[in-house]
Order: structure tokens, then C-alpha cells, then sequence
């Protein structure tokens, strides 16, 4: 069996690295010694808003796999099976209040990873919810996505 198609996106927010790195420093040159207990809490918030800096998104016939930071976790899976859609669409910051995982798909119904404002790649599961991604040629994972659908629909029979 053939591993079939796969995309890789990406997408880097220097804004981010640098209010991360940025707020790293501060926290350790303002905090003093007798306060060491605050700065681990400090230096952890700093990590996770680094976190969100860059992502690497990867769809094949697993499904979609967000990557977060370098270090490429934590992670976020959706299972080909689950996906019933993919589209292209516009995210702008300011309208999910910011950077980073915005809403809940379970309580929400819709999430968006916002790396940066711009383009984004949408997926759409059985339930209706919404996942939008934040990543550079998002139209690419779209192909993917529909491509893999196609193939799941024809090998079911559903493509006769």
C-alpha cells in the first residue's frame, strides 16, 4: 500500500520569539534573589508563550498533525476519519484576541492556532467544528486533505 499524499506547512512568528525572549530576560534580571520562588512560574509563562512562535503542520493518511515550537510538542491530532472538509481562510489576530490556541472545538465548536494574521488552513469534522491553522501555502494541505477524502470516499464505494 502506497503511504499516498503528504504536505508539510509551516509557519514563524518573529513577533512572538521576541516578546518570549524579550520577557525571559526581564523576569531574570528584575527578580531577586529573595523572590526566587516567583521566577520559575515567570520563566514558565515565557516558555509557553514561545511555545506558539512556530508550528508545523503535516497532513497525510493519518490526518492532520499540528506540531508546536522546535521542539515539536505538544501536539494536535485530527484523524483523516474525522475530517469532512478543508478550506482556505483569512485569520486576523486581533480577531481571536491574539496569538496562540484560540477556542475549544469541544465547548466552542471552533479553535484556531494563530501563529500569525493571514493564511490559514481550516478543517471541518463530522460534528461541524471547526480547527483553523495559521500556516504559509495552506492551499497545498487543503489539496491533501480533499485528495485523501476522495480516495477514502472511492475505496469505500462511495465514489461509484
Amino acid at each position: 500500500m502506497s503511504p499516498g499524499p503528504m504536505w508539510i506547512g509551516r509557519a514563524y512568528s518573529h513577533p512572538i520569539a521576541v516578546i518570549a525572549g524579550a520577557a525571559a530576560v526581564v523576569v531574570v534580571t528584575a527578580i531577586r534573589p529573595a523572590r526566587v520562588g516567583v521566577l520559575a512560574p515567570a520563566l514558565f509563562a515565557c516558555a509557553v508563550v514561545g511555545l506558539f512562535s512556530r508550528v508545523t503542520v503535516t497532513v497525510d493518511r493519518r490526518g492532520l498533525i499540528i506540531r508546536y515550537s522546535w521542539v515539536g510538542a505538544p501536539r494536535t491530532r485530527v484523524a483523516l476519519d474525522g475530517i469532512v472538509g478543508a478550506d482556505v481562510v483569512d485569520v486576523r489576530a486581533w480577531r481571536y484576541l491574539g496569538w496562540g490556541y484560540r477556542g475549544s472545538r469541544m465547548l466552542l465548536g471552533t479553535a484556531a492556532v494563530v501563529v500569525r494574521s493571514g493564511e490559514a488552513l481550516r478543517i471541518t469534522d463530522r460534528r461541524g467544528r471547526r480547527l483553523s491553522v495559521t500556516v504559509d501555502h495552506a492551499a497545498g494541505g487543503v489539496e491533501v486533505i480533499r485528495s485523501l477524502l476522495g480516495r477514502a470516499a472511492e475505496s469505500s464505494g462511495g465514489g461509484r
